[in-house]
């Protein structure tokens, strides 16, 4: 995976010589798993993903939880 970054002019003046962020790419690993719970004929399907890049040699973690309902109409 992979991870683009792009930034516009600070709105401020930079009058403390701050480190500004610099558009760039960056590698990163998808990591994720889930399980799937059934009660009274409804599947409830939970997952959970962790995103892991570094930008500025520190790792950056995006995590994303997700479910799902299933109902058997017929």
């Amino acid at each position: 995976g992979g991870k683009f970054y792009g930034f516009g002019e600070p709105t401020s003046p930079n009058e403390v010589d701050a480190t500004l962020p610099s558009d760039g790419f960056t590698w990163g690993v998808d990591l994720g798993g889930g399980f799937t719970l059934e009660a009274f004929g409804v599947h409830l399907d939970l997952q959970v993903r962790d995103a892991i890049t570094r930008y500025w040699d520190k790792t950056q973690h995006d995590l994303l939880f997700t479910g799902g309902l299933l109902l058997q109409l017929w």
